[in-house]
Parts: structure tokens; sequence; C-alpha cells
């Protein structure tokens, strides 16, 4: 049997490095401006502190949501061209192509990955209460604190 390779093209490989390269600048931001925030978030009162800790949480859960839609893409493309890696995948180095079982397999996992994202973010979203992280009116309890306005 005959090995078969995906070569990486450089417009793959441009794509590949602008996702790191944005995903570097993220994790550089966090580092300089996550503390002083989370300073400022602490010093609140604790009344407005739990719904600017419920936004951040639904925030980062949101990340799980496209987390799990590029997953259930891989799969797809996986499941179609019955190939890992797929024609469509960000490679930066020549791939082997795979065939057979541990494509379903590989596809499998990457629907399961999919399925425990949204469920953390389902979870957070049932779990830190839509009503008071919204607050559609303004009769919320959390908002009219005694703390807020002594």
């Amino acid at each position: 049997m005959k090995e078969e390779f995906l070569e990486p093209t450089r417009a793959t490989r441009i794509k590949l490095a602008l996702a790191y390269i944005g995903y570097g600048a993220l994790l550089l931001g966090m580092e300089f401006y996550w503390s002083p925030f989370m300073d400022y978030v602490k010093s609140l009162p604790s009344c407005q502190e739990i719904i600017w800790l419920q936004r951040i949480s639904l925030f980062f859960g949101a990340f799980g949501i496209v987390t799990a839609f590029l997953c259930i893409r891989a799969a797809y493309w996986i499941f179609r061209s019955n190939q890992f890696p797929s024609p469509v995948a960000w490679i930066w180095n020549r791939a082997k192509i795979k065939r057979g079982m541990i494509v379903y397999v590989s596809g499998f996992v990457f629907i399961a990955m999919a399925f425990m994202m949204m469920s953390v973010f389902i979870f957070l979203w049932h779990f830190l209460d839509g009503e008071t992280i919204f607050c559609i009116n303004d009769s919320c309890n959390l908002l009219n604190c005694s703390e807020a306005n002594p």
C-alpha cells in the first residue's frame, strides 16, 4: 500500500501562523490586564461583583461554543473525506494521511469534545441564572442592594 501525504500550502501556513500570533496576543494581553481588571471587580460592592463574575464566566464559556463549532467542522471534514488529517486542515509540516478505523475514531473524538464544550457552556448558562446577568428590568435585587446605595 502506497503511503499518502498531505502537503501544507502557503495559505494554510499563513492562517496557522496568524492563529498562533492571535492566541499569543490574547495571552499576553491577559497577562498584563487580567490582574488589574480583577482588582477592580473585587473592589466593587458584592452585589455588583457577582454580576461581573457571572458575565466573565459566560464570556469564557462562550469560547467553548466556538471550540465546539470548530470540532464539529473538523469531524464533518474527516467523515466526508474519509481521511485524517482532512484536506482542509491547517498543517505546518507534511503529514501522513491515515485511513480506516482510526479516521472514524478521530471523528467521534472531535464530536465528543464538541458535546463536552457545549455542555460546559449550557451548565454555566443555567447555573449562573441569566435573569440576574442581563437584568432586563430595573427591579433586580442585586443592583438595588444596600452596599451599592448607602
